[in-house]
This record gives C-alpha cells, structure tokens and sequence, in this order.
C-alpha cells in the first residue's frame, strides 16, 4: 500500500548532497564515498557508483580493478548509499559520481597523494670493509607510499639487490614494511665488492642514485723498522691505516723468526701478553706486548687483506749492559777533558815561569855584569923611593889606578879604562904640599862596541901642575891641559886587543939612579 502510494505520489529518495566535494587519501588507506537519502526510511529504486576519470568504470567488487577492495551499506540501511574503498593506489584517485533512478548524482573527487622521493640528486657515501651502509630513499609524505619500489646495483649491470640474491644474501634490510613511505636499503658487511652505483626507483617513474664507494686501508708506514727493548719492558708495534676512519677487511701479525706464528692471545707463548686497539679504533692495528724477554726479539709482520704488511724488528738486549757502556765512554771523554786541561795550566804555568825566570836572569845577568865590572879591577901601586929613603917613607908616593874592561862581547857597551897618575915632588914635602904639587893623569881607553871590531881608540888626558908651592887656587889656575888621542893597530888575527894600563910615579931626573920599587897588584875577577 505504501509502496503504491510512493509511486503514485512520486514520493522516494532524493540525495542529501548534490554538491562535489574533495576528499584526499594516500594509497594504502580507505576512502568512504559518501551519498544517502534525506529521509533515512526511504530508498532510492536504483543506485549507482561510477568512476568517472576511468570512462564510467562501475565501481563494485565485479569490476577486476575493487575486486575485494569495496563495501556498500545499503543493505541494512537502504538510504545510506555510501562507498568505502579500501587499501587504495594512486589508480584509485579521481571523480567518483554517485547516482540514483539515474536522475539525481553527486561527484566526489578523490586525490591519492602518492609518493613522491624527498631527494633525486646523486650521493656519495664513503665507508669501510667490514661496515654497514645505509642507502636513504623516501617519500616527501610520511603519509604516502609508492606502487612499487625497486633497489639495483647499476655497475653490476642492474642487479637487483634482495636478499635472495647470493651476492646480498643475508645483508639487505628494507624498512617499508613497517613504513611504507621509508624506501631505504640497508647494507652490512660492506666488502670492496659492493661500491658502485645503488638507484632506487618508484612506479617505475621515479629514481635517486646513490654512489657507494668501499675505502679500504692502506697501511700509513711500509718501510722496516728497528725497536730496541731490554728484558721485563713492554714494546708497540706500530701499524695503522692512513685514513683512520677506513679498516682493513683482515689483520694479521705474525712473528716472522719463529715461522709465522700468529701473535695473539689465543697463542700460548703470548697469552696474556699482547693487546690489540681496532677494536675501538678501526684504523689503529698496533700490537702491544709486555713482559717481554729475549725469546721475543725477531721480525714481527703486521699484514692486512693479505696484501699489505710492514716488518718490525724487534731487539732485546740486557739494560744493564746498555747503560753501562754509555757511562764508560763518559767517565772517559771526562778523564781526558780533565787531562787536557791540566796541561793547560800546567803549560801556561811553565810559560809563565819560564817568562818569569828569563827576565829574572836577564837583570841577574845585567847586576852580575855590573858586579864584573866593578869587580874586574886592578889596582897597582908602584912607589919608587931613592937609595937613602925607605920604602916606608910615604911623602912621594905616585898611585895609580888601572880598570880594566872586560873583554865579553864586542856588541857590548864601551869598555871604559881609566888611569890616573901621580907624580910626586922630589923631595919630602908636608901633605898639604904634597897635595898642591901633583900632576893629574887620567887616560881612558875606550872600545868601540861594533860587531866588526873597528880599531880602539884611546884617549889620554894629562894635567901637569907647576912647580913651586902654591895655593889651591893657584893650582887650578896654572893648568895646562894637553889632550892626545892614539889610534890603535888593529887586531891580530883571532884575538882580541889586550889594554894594559899602568901608572909610574917617576921622580925627577937628579934621583935617576935606580929606585927600589914597590908594587901591589889586586888583579880583577875574569
């Protein structure tokens, strides 16, 4: 009755919303198309879901594209004519028109925000043997996800990397599972084998590219080394690799001397005495041993990627004997230093001495020669009395001096002689008269001191005074002064001149006869 009356009337469903609306899902998600009827008990008498982007595609679980993938709930509740599209795809955006007894609709436009990469530029990332990488590929929309997603290693002529490839087996990791729209590949165990180009690419439209290069280590120092260690020390063998983030694939130290044997705890001539630092330094292969004795000393190789290796060898030797050497060589360099300066001072005293004694000697020499000189006098009296006078009688007495040069060198200075006579009066006379009535003589010889021993010159000076008695005055007065000058012959051949000087008192010519003559002679030192 109802029914009749609805058609009768024209009274049925009529659309809540006729006004397009825009609904934005990512792929993966669930999408409800809305669409009902404005009165909730009545239906329309057909309903029609559509896609229209894709040519008007019925949009039912018939169709091969929603197979399984779409819901309606009209069925329980006839005017709710809504569609729910689960897990959808970027395939799935575009308008969706909901119609009823193909006179009223709704559009609705749906937009699937697909996955889009966050970064296409090229990378470069750099590691070791032996390290893990991670390869970043991404969606810009956490919220989105590709289609698909596809890693492959270009160099390899594009082999895909999964881990049910042998070269990758057990190594690749992939995120996208848990995050969809995380897309990276993670890589352990890095050999050298595996640098090259990575790409990552989606719905076979987009891509990134990753280039992986495998740095491996290169030993910093190559050449032979010579380490010296006394017994009970420990010692370092150095090795290490020149980039000190990069390690070697394989690390080997060996003792060469004993055939080989691997250095390590694990051996029982070296357990508990060796350590090694790569494993919190990657790059730093050195060994450390301790304890050491003189079994140790030998060739030590530390070898990496059985490739690379550098020898050290290692001396042991006895400490004590070491350091006593040095000391030795020491306490001798010091005794000769000592000695050598001794005889410095010792020389410097010997020619201070020796200047010294020289000068000494020669003013010795200069008072002896004086003292000679003084010395080197003689002094000769002659007195001549008459027959009836005794020698005694000391009235006419001539005295007479003679000096005597000495005949040393013929540099020297002159050799002055001097001679002086005296003539006394005939007669006895007093003192006083004695004294007025004399006749001064003074000759003085004197040698030239040139080294070619020219003729000596003498030169003679008599004073004769008158006779008679007078004063003193008159004395000095009545003075005749003669000056007479012989040259004498030269020297004989060999010798020398000899000057011999004597002074004679003679009396005068009525007393000729001959006179009792006294002399004393006090001849000088030679």
């Amino acid at each position: 009755m109802a029914k009749n009356l609805e058609s009768w009337f024209g009274i049925g469903c009529s659309l809540s919303e006729t006004q397009e609306k825009l609904i934005i899902r990512y792929p993966g998600q669930s999408v409800l198309l809305p669409c009902s009827c404005t009165d909730q008990h009545t239906k329309p008498v057909s309903v029609k879901w559509e896609h229209v982007d894709s040519g008007g595609t019925e949009v039912s679980n018939e169709t091969e594209l929603y197979t399984g993938r779409v819901q309606m709930f009209n069925k329980n509740l006839p005017a709710n004519l809504s569609l729910l599209i689960s897990n959808l795809t970027e395939q799935d955006q575009g308008t969706y028109r909901c119609s009823i007894n193909n006179k009223q609709f709704i559009n609705i436009s749906l937009s699937i925000k697909g996955c889009t990469l966050s970064e296409t530029q090229e990378k470069l990332i750099i590691r070791s043997p032996g390290e893990s990488v991670l390869l970043s590929c991404s969606c810009t929309d956490q919220h989105t996800k590709p289609v698909s997603v596809k890693w492959e290693h270009v160099d390899s002529g594009g082999t895909e990397v999964l881990n049910k490839m042998k070269l990758y087996r057990g190594r690749v990791h992939m995120f996208n599972k848990n995050l969809p729209a995380n897309l990276s590949l993670l890589i352990s165990n890095l050999t050298e084998q595996d640098q090259g180009i990575y790409r990552c690419s989606i719905n076979n439209n987009q891509s990134i590219n990753i280039r992986l290069s495998i740095k491996g280590c290169t030993l910093s120092e190559t050449q032979e080394k010579l380490i010296i260690r006394s017994p009970g020390e420990s010692v370092l063998l150095s090795c290490s690799c020149t980039d000190q983030h990069s390690k070697p694939v394989s690390v080997k130290w060996e003792h060469v001397d004993s055939g080989g044997t691997e250095v390590s705890n694990e051996t029982p001539r070296y357990t508990g005495r060796v350590h090694m630092f790569n494993k919190n330094l990657l790059a730093n292969l050195s060994l450390l041993i301790s304890n050491l004795t003189e079994q140790d000393q030998g060739t030590y190789r530390c070898s990496i990627n059985s490739k690379q290796s550098i020898n050290i060898s290692l001396n042991i030797t006895d400490a004590s004997r070491d350091t006593r050497e040095p000391v030795d060589q020491m306490l001798i360099i010091i005794v000769c230093a000592l000695l050598l300066i001794l005889l410095l001072l010792l020389g410097g005293a010997a020619y201070t001495y020796w200047k010294y004694g020289k000068g000494r000697k020669k003013s010795n020499e200069k008072e002896t020669g004086q003292r000679r000189n003084e010395d080197d006098i003689t002094y000769s009296t002659v007195i001549h009395g008459g027959n009836s006078k005794p020698p005694q009688d000391q009235d006419n007495v001539t005295y007479s001096s003679v000096a005597h040069g000495k005949k040393d060198k013929a540099a020297k200075t002159e050799d002055v002689t001097y001679s002086s006579l005296v003539h006394g009066k005939k007669g006895k006379a007093t003192q006083k008269q004695a004294e007025e009535d004399v006749t001064y003589s003074d000759v003085a010889f004197r040698k030239n001191k040139s080294a070619e021993q020219k003729d000596d010159v003498t030169y003679s000076s008599l004073v004769h005074g008158k006779k008679g008695k007078k004063t003193k005055k008159q004395a000095e007065e009545d003075v005749t002064y003669s000056d007479v000058a012989f040259c004498k012959a030269a020297k004989s051949s060999g010798q020398e001149d000899k000057v011999t000087i004597s002074s004679v008192a003679v009396k005068a010519q009525k007393d000729a006869e001959e006179p009792t003559v006294y002399a004393s002679v006090k001849p000088g030192k030679k």
